[in-house]
């Protein structure tokens, strides 16, 4: 199988990169789930939540989307490469987490490279009505500039059957960006 994957995503406004001097951010923002308040099951196991919680309440995963927002929309930087993005799963009550983020930066080449898409994640596995459920999720890269190539590459996992049919899929996005010296970053 192919392990390459071109990416598409909005367009930026910047050809090549004059600078010598770039700066980036990277953050992972663990679905807006992962706060101070969270005491997340799966690290316990997956066969019960022993009362911890599977996906945080709504209104928390709605607070942790807002500071996430503003956070991130007060950080100045040239690259946003940011972890955990979700797009319509069920642990994030269905936000388009890359979509709000787009919209944070709409002068900017943006990009989302799923990593984790799984139609029912059925943990914890002994109490069904509370399953993690549907996740699709992923890599979203934000740059002032336009990168001549973007793909994401398909990194190898060693999750043996039946855990692999729910687990993440490990990838990479990678980018080139033209410089004005000849050079691609």
């Amino acid at each position: 199988a192919d392990q390459t994957e071109t990416l598409t995503g909005n367009q930026g406004k910047i050809d090549q990169i004059q600078d010598s001097i770039l700066s980036f951010a990277i953050w992972n923002i663990g679905y807006a789930g992962l706060g101070e308040e969270s005491d997340f099951f799966y690290e316990k196991g997956s066969l019960l939540s022993g009362g911890s919680m599977v996906r945080p309440p709504e209104v928390i995963s709605e607070k942790n989307w807002q500071g996430i927002q503003q956070q991130a929309k007060a950080i100045k930087t040239d690259y946003w490469l940011f972890q955990e993005v979700d797009y319509g799963s069920k642990r994030s009550y269905f936000v388009n987490q890359f979509a709000g983020l787009e919209a944070l930066f709409p002068d900017q080449f943006s990009s989302y490279a799923v990593n984790y898409k799984v139609g029912r994640v059925p943990v914890p596995i002994l109490e069904p009505w509370k399953v993690y459920g549907k996740v699709n999720s992923g890599l979203a890269t934000f740059s002032r500039f336009q990168p001549k190539s973007h793909q994401r590459l398909q990194l190898p996992g060693n999750y043996s059957w039946p855990t692999r049919i729910f687990m993440l899929d490990r990838c990479a996005a990678m980018y080139r960006f033209p410089h004005a010296n000849g050079n691609e970053l």
